[in-house]
């Protein structure tokens, strides 16, 4: 470890790296599922383990894993689910490894053994790869997606497949290094450009689906209303036959009754009640008009319902058939 001017700049700028990947964080996931010590806190020993590499490793496969592996445990201080966390992390990382490598090779490096330690000393690349990685990261800012929609599988591997291949080309043509330096960087730009685009289609196709989902519900919201709304419209129907059909029988009573053809009367009442199926029999007869007919229907209901009355329930019928009777003699 030699604390030399491209040691300091690498510490400097590896602060606006962290940022940079806290701002993709957020940009990808919104619900935070920790408190905010404990997200700061992550980033700072990630920062702290990013230096450690730098200082002993150098070794860019190793950095690579390394760096997909903080992203993934970093992306756990937020909510979401495991396809989206895969594909978030992935992303993240696919993007700002191109920027690195584009900035390196626009600097003159354009061979990067995979297994072997590389010394990169371009300060000017240092900071121009946390520049790029900080206007990229606000370029994506205003197409945020903050709608929820579960993807399904085969979209979601159709979708992060292109970055994964993404990143072994990338490592193929560095570990190689048998391009020259023009189509080094055009295979680059061309990388970062279909990431950005996947980027922008799996927004397009979240809100899609978000839209459809919606419309979805909708539809069948409204086959609800129009079923209740038949519903309605023919217990309406119903209830006006109900009611002209009473109408008729009351003024067929009422005519009985102005006749004074009470037997009459009686024998349309029993009709009516045979056609709706309502027994003739009383259980209750107390002389109170009120109290026999709410006995008789609670009665008649628990006997329709199977309920058998026993004869001490009779009895208990009969002496308050004869207490109500009382009663309403002395009243």
């Amino acid at each position: 470890m030699i604390f030399n001017e491209m040691s300091i700049t690498f510490m400097i700028c590896n602060i606006l790296s962290v940022y940079v990947v806290y701002r993709f964080m957020n940009q990808f996931f919104e619900e935070k599922h920790t408190c905010k010590i404990i997200e700061m806190a992550s980033y700072l020993v990630y920062y702290i383990l990013l230096i450690l590499c730098y200082w002993y490793v150098k070794i860019p496969i190793i950095m690579l894993i390394f760096n997909v592996i903080s992203f993934m445990l970093i992306s756990f201080n937020y909510e979401a689910s495991i396809k989206d966390r895969t594909l978030g992390v992935v992303c993240i990382y696919s993007i700002l490894f191109i920027i690195e490598m584009l900035i390196a090779a626009i600097t003159g490096y354009i061979h990067f053994p995979m297994n072997l330690k590389v010394e990169y000393s371009s300060i000017w690349g240092q900071v121009a790869n946390q520049i790029v990685g900080l206007a990229v990261v606000n370029i994506l800012r205003p197409h945020k997606n903050r709608k929820r929609v579960a993807i399904p599988v085969i979209y979601w591997f159709c979708i992060i497949v292109i970055p994964v291949f993404s990143l072994y080309f990338l490592v193929m043509i560095l570990d190689i290094g048998s391009l020259n330096k023009t189509n080094t960087l055009l295979s680059i730009s061309f990388l970062l450009v279909i990431n950005f685009s996947i980027i922008y289609l799996y927004d397009f196709m979240v809100n899609a689906m978000y839209e459809c989902t919606n419309n979805l519900l909708l539809e069948q919201q409204n086959k609800y209303y129009r079923r209740q709304i038949e519903l309605m419209d023919g217990m309406m129907k119903s209830n006006n036959s109900l009611q002209h059909d009473l109408n008729n029988h009351l003024i067929s009573i009422e005519s009985y009754l102005n006749g004074e053809e009470f037997d009459n009367a009686l024998a349309y009442v029993k009709k009516m009640q045979k056609y709706n199926n309502v027994p003739n029999d009383s259980f209750s007869k107390t002389g109170n008009s009120v109290i026999d007919s709410i006995l008789n229907l609670k009665l008649h209901e628990a006997a329709a319902k199977g309920i058998d009355l026993n004869p001490w329930s009779l009895i208990i019928i009969s002496c308050c058939n004869h207490f109500v009777y009382a009663v309403c003699r002395y009243v």
